[in-house]
């Protein structure tokens, strides 16, 4: 073979590999890593959307907190990357018991859960969750 030939050879050998290498890495950043997602809203019970509360996720087992967020304008909360298993959702305003309700189960990495609007009371003495049994719809 002459040092011409050999050359292409080994130039285009490099390319194709290195081709192949980009398009690997490429497709493993393109791939949605995301695990199960569960979402859902609180509102009051005249369907206004309640901010000053904190949603917590919980894993069943332990009752240990996974998450904690507040909701936003609109009531609405998201929790992302929850892995496989059994949670809890609490509901609670400040310096207020709060309101468990579950389990609520994410059956894999693709699972997304949407939770039925949490109803929050509000009285003179206490703000209250009312949680009703199957409030969740699995959307997987």
């Amino acid at each position: 073979m002459n040092t011409t030939l050999k050359s292409k050879v080994t130039f285009y050998t490099l390319f194709i590999f290195s081709f192949f290498m980009v398009f690997l890495t490429s497709a493993t950043l393109i791939v949605d890593t995301n695990e199960g997602q569960l979402t859902g809203k609180v509102l009051f019970s005249d369907k206004t959307p309640v901010q000053d509360v904190v949603v917590n996720v919980l894993k069943k087992d332990d009752l240990s907190l996974v998450s904690s967020e507040m909701p936003d304008t609109w009531g609405k909360y998201s929790f992302n990357n929850l892995k496989p298993g059994e949670y809890y959702i609490s509901v609670q305003k400040m310096d207020q018991t709060q309101k468990v309700y579950g389990p609520i189960k994410i059956e894999d990495t693709l699972s997304k859960v949407k939770v039925k609007p949490i109803t929050v009371i509000e009285t003179a003495k206490a703000t209250q969750a009312v949680i009703f049994a199957n409030q969740y719809n699995s959307a997987s």
